[in-house]
């Protein structure tokens, strides 16, 4: 193994050590500023810190956090960790089923912003039934979502690789938004 190869392991094993610190401070209730954890979780996803293993076994943690919890701080950090992860990683559907199995319940437009975000990044065309039922939703941020979800998703039905804004522009976790266009709010 050349030294360019160990330090990478080096990397990727101290933020898994990382990662599995912080992990168990999600489910401690009682634990305070739980968010913060989950927000810093997410900075390791964005910067593609974890092993594609390590990261689809937090987002799952993350998951299961977003749809358990009655914290909304620790909801929308969650929820936003797993979008910056569905930018930074190829995530497959099956590992946000409990968000899809749960959008209908959740009444806060940002966080939906955060499920369709992620749910279309997977490019998975079971993604699309989650999408489709906000396109008539009370609130213009989720109708636009829902809508540029199932945009995103007809491109890859059509063989396009269509990848949204997700670097800094408009839309998107990069932009440190509560959902692809609800940062801010």
């Amino acid at each position: 193994m050349d030294a360019h190869m160990h330090g990478d392991v080096d990397r990727d094993a101290r933020a898994r050590d990382r990662a599995d610190a912080e992990l168990p401070a999600l489910s401690r209730t009682g634990t305070p500023d739980r968010d913060v954890v989950a927000d810093r979780i997410g900075d390791l996803l964005r910067a593609r810190a974890l092993s594609a293993a390590d990261a689809e076994r937090v987002v799952r943690r993350l998951a299961a956090c977003s749809v358990t919890e009655t914290s909304y701080a620790l909801r929308e950090s969650a929820l936003n960790a797993i979008a910056e992860a569905a930018v930074a990683y190829t995530l497959p559907y099956e590992l946000l089923a409990p968000l899809a199995k749960r959008a209908h319940a959740v009444e806060q437009p940002d966080l939906l912003g955060h499920i369709l975000f992620s749910l279309a990044a997977t490019h998975d065309e079971r993604a699309r039934e989650t999408a489709e039922l906000f396109l008539g939703h009370p609130a213009p941020d989720v109708r636009r979502e829902a809508a540029e979800a199932v945009r995103e998703l007809d491109a890859v039905r059509a063989g396009l690789r269509r990848d949204r804004d997700r670097s800094g522009g408009s839309r998107g976790p990069g932009t440190n938004v509560s959902g692809p266009s609800f940062r801010g709010s």
